[in-house]
């Protein structure tokens, strides 16, 4: 007879104690345990395990408006697996770094949806990171389009399948969580030789064509061009592309200091960006909300570092470090950009905060994009930004951009 246990659990805790409370239920022969999660302005969630089940998340409720009550819809059969299987874990605990070796290895992702302006971004943060250097004046050894990271998040890897073969030559790439894997892409990324390793990822959210040759686990789906926002904000794939956030970081937090830096840009100009996607910027902009409804759920349930208690993520306005936003003042522009490095570097704990050509290779979008849009598009467009009011940009402060 199948007996089940329901406990509640603070948040700030959860990871803690899911694992001794699901030893302490199988010494007590109990087939599952739920294990209800208390949460401050999040989405509820339920952890069940037992000896035939993957974990499985699942959040309840229905509204767009508010990105707390979107539910995830179950894995389909046949799906590649996400989760790993706990009932072949070993009780003894993983080796997990030291303090410092944790903290000599940061990863930042640069999380956004497609057209957030990533690639000029992108740029902007590695030059500051570059710019830095430790108590002994040791740079910081600074990594973008690290293969071993992205085969870890994303499944990558190419054509020759070199990094494949680093990790044994698996016949498809382990699920994200992965304790083996995760242990190994940290090795390849962050070895323990005193020095700072700074890890910084950009892929956007979602990544990628249908048939992008790039090897994802999951790549977009052709079912999402008939989806509403929340409808695609409630499907397995959705929520695994390009990766799971939520196994990303359960899984890599123990042993390197992971972050966020969120961008936000003008809704207009981010659809535009890509306004021939997805058949057309109605449908695009269908599938970015529901991204964006995917994005805001994480960053409401993960505000704090659960090892530190610092805030895990930053938001950054990209239309406030335009010059067009200040009328090409550059005396407001400079203020402006000094103090968004500033800001960056106070984020991620780094010493230098100031960094003279961090914007040399910035160029900003002279497209017109009410012209690219059309302006039926634009109309229709206007409406679906009103349903997103109070969702995105998210809340940081207590501000949106």
């Amino acid at each position: 007879m199948s007996t089940n246990i329901v406990l509640e659990v603070p948040s700030s805790r959860r990871v803690m104690h899911t694992q001794r409370l699901i030893f302490f239920a199988a010494a007590l022969g109990l087939t599952s345990v739920v294990l209800f999660i208390s949460t401050h302005r999040r989405a509820n969630a339920f952890y069940t395990h037992s000896n035939t089940q993957h974990r499985q998340l699942s959040f309840f409720g229905g509204s767009f408006s508010d990105p707390k009550t979107v539910s995830l819809r179950a894995q389909p059969y046949g799906a590649i697996p996400l989760a790993v299987d706990d009932s072949s874990a070993s009780v003894a605990s993983p080796p997990y770094p030291s303090a410092e070796q944790r903290n000599n290895c940061q990863i930042i992702y640069v999380l956004g949806v497609e057209g957030a302006t990533h690639h000029g971004f992108l740029p902007i943060l590695e030059s500051l990171a570059k710019n830095q250097a430790d108590v002994n004046g040791l740079p910081y050894d600074v990594q973008y389009n690290a293969k071993a990271l992205r085969y870890g998040l994303f499944g990558w890897y190419n054509n020759q399948g070199d990094i494949r073969r680093v990790f044994g030559n698996p016949q498809q790439a382990p699920p994200v969580d992965d304790p083996t894997l995760v242990r190994n892409v940290i090795s390849q990324i962050c070895p323990n030789d005193g020095k700072k390793h700074v890890l910084i990822e950009d892929n956007s959210f979602p990544c990628g064509q249908s048939d992008d040759p790039r090897s994802y686990r999951i790549h977009r789906q052709q079912d999402w061009l008939v989806m509403s926002p929340e409808e695609l904000a409630n499907s397995w794939s959705a929520n695994n592309q390009p990766t799971n956030l939520y196994q990303f970081y359960d899984a890599y937090r123990p042993y390197a200091d992971v972050k966020f830096v969120v961008l936000h840009r003008p809704f207009l100009e981010t659809i535009a960006s890509h306004a021939k996607w997805d058949t057309g910027p109605a449908v695009h902009s269908n599938i970015i909300r529901g991204f964006m409804l995917i994005l805001r759920r994480f960053l409401d349930a993960h505000q704090f570092d659960m090892a530190t208690g610092e805030r895990l993520w930053t938001l950054v306005c990209v239309e406030k470090h335009f010059a067009k936003f200040y009328d090409y003042n550059d005396v407001q522009v400079t203020e402006a950009r000094n103090a968004m490095l500033y800001n960056l570097a106070s984020f991620m704990k780094w010493p230098t905060k100031e960094c003279h050509h961090c914007f040399d290779s910035w160029h900003e979008s002279t497209k017109d994009h009410v012209g690219i849009l059309g302006q039926t598009n634009v109309g229709v467009l206007k409406e679906h930004m009103q349903s997103l009011r109070g969702v995105w940009p998210p809340l940081i402060n207590g501000q949106q951009c």
